[in-house]
């Protein structure tokens, strides 16, 4: 579980992201953090459902990029 609340964060993740042996669930209460470390991710990954984010709005984020919410 990555957790991303700023989008520098999302930025320095990806930066770091090959050196990731297990798959990615990102966690995030802010929607621009989320999106911006949703698009530098190459690869498919998860959303946790646990966030501040409303419920629709976090699908709708995940679904652009192909993510999972679990």
């Amino acid at each position: 579980l990555v957790d991303v609340e700023t989008p520098e964060e999302a930025y320095q993740f990806s930066q770091n992201a090959p050196l990731a042996k297990l798959p990615v669930c990102f966690h995030s209460d802010n929607e621009e953090a989320l999106e911006r470390a949703l698009f530098l991710y190459n690869g498919r990954c998860m959303v946790d459902c646990e966030s501040a984010i409303p419920p629709n709005v976090l699908e709708e984020i995940a679904a652009r990029y192909g993510a999972v919410v679990y």
